[in-house]
């Protein structure tokens, strides 16, 4: 029996997202991308195989289904910065921001090191709700970046590139459909 594939490419099935990559002695400057996603899917040509063949309705798996998820998962990521939590040449830390009564302003905002605020445990792959947590991000060339957790995904990434989005983005969308 031979094998097929078959993919779906739409134009709704996409996320807007902020990232930079760095490794040891190299880190890109900030920026963003239009991520467009598709979902490609292969199988069996023998009907009724137990190992990923055409099912009894004719179907490899339902794409109403995979394109559900996919959006979904877009949604997690639009419009935020992406994080690669595994990364060996970023210290990334979560603080929270006291606020001043008086003014409603928070003392060292922006101020990643130094604040003698604790860092938080984060969880890879959630997002937080909107707090007065920032996000802090050190590289090894001295940049510090400051974001509120709100505006960030974190990932278990090692670096914030296309091939490590599209494995993460696979895994979870054969982790949450179940596929085999």
């Amino acid at each position: 029996a031979g094998f097929f594939e078959v993919s779906v490419n739409r134009e709704d099935i996409k996320f807007h997202a902020a990232h930079f990559v760095a490794y040891k002695g190299f880190r890109e400057r900030l920026h963003g991308h239009n991520y467009t996603v598709s979902v490609a899917m292969r199988g069996c040509a023998a009907v009724g195989s137990d190992w990923g063949g055409i099912s009894h309705d004719g179907y490899v798996v339902d794409f109403g289904d995979i394109k559900a998820v996919a959006r979904r998962l877009c949604n997690e990521l639009n419009e935020h910065l992406i994080c690669p939590m595994r990364s060996d040449v970023l210290r990334i830390t979560t603080i929270q921001l006291p606020v001043l009564a008086s003014a409603g302003a928070s003392a060292g905002a922006g101020d990643c090191g130094g604040t003698g605020m604790d860092g938080v445990d984060e969880r890879e792959g959630e997002q937080a709700p909107l707090s007065r947590e920032q996000v802090c991000i050190e590289c090894e060339d001295g940049a510090t970046f400051s974001v509120p957790r709100s505006d960030v995904v974190m990932l278990p990434l090692v670096h914030s590139t296309a091939e490590e989005l599209a494995h993460y983005l696979w895994l979870r969308l054969v982790q949450e459909h179940g596929l085999q």
